[in-house]
């Protein structure tokens, strides 16, 4: 029941720190919200168009894998 530091935000965060640790948290969170947003908002704007919303859901999917996949390879 431990937390653990391999969450897509702590890696941003843990990149970010090392860096700058001058507003890290608040760079984590402006980082996640400009990758998140466009995906919301054609969400919402498109959401009777069932093929479309699938196709960002996949979009999505390997945007976030990809984001994952190139921060955990960063040394700690």
């Amino acid at each position: 029941m431990q937390p653990d530091s391999l969450h897509l935000h702590t890696l941003i965060f843990a990149h970010l720190s090392r860096r700058n640790k001058t507003f890290a948290n608040a760079k984590t969170s402006l980082f996640i919200i400009m990758c998140v947003a466009p995906f919301m908002l054609i969400s919402v704007l498109c959401y009777q168009h069932t093929s479309l919303l699938i196709a960002l859901s996949l979009i999505f999917i390997i945007i976030y894998t990809l984001l994952y996949r190139s921060f955990s390879l960063i040394p700690t």
